[in-house]
């Protein structure tokens, strides 16, 4: 296993977090689950937050799972 320095996995959560957001924006309700299902199983909170920011920057509602995976977050639960 190739361990990941803090700047790679900013780099990847940024990188995943863009090319979700358009799916999100449109309301792809797939593109949500599987979102959510990497940032919970991934640990990735820094892709999360910037995706809820911009949907909240546009207006979006966004769903009870979002509060649930961000408690999951701040409670560095990963789901295998």
């Amino acid at each position: 296993m190739i361990a990941l320095g803090y700047e790679d996995k900013r780099t990847i959560a940024r990188r995943i977090a863009a090319e979700a957001l358009p799916a999100l924006l449109a309301g792809d309700a797939q593109a949500e689950q599987d979102f959510l299902a990497h940032c919970e199983g991934a640990g990735d909170s820094l892709g999360f937050m910037l995706v809820r920011r911009a949907l909240t920057r546009e207006g979006r509602a966004l769903s009870p799972q979002w509060e649930a995976v961000s408690l999951a977050l701040q409670n560095g639960v990963i789901q295998a």
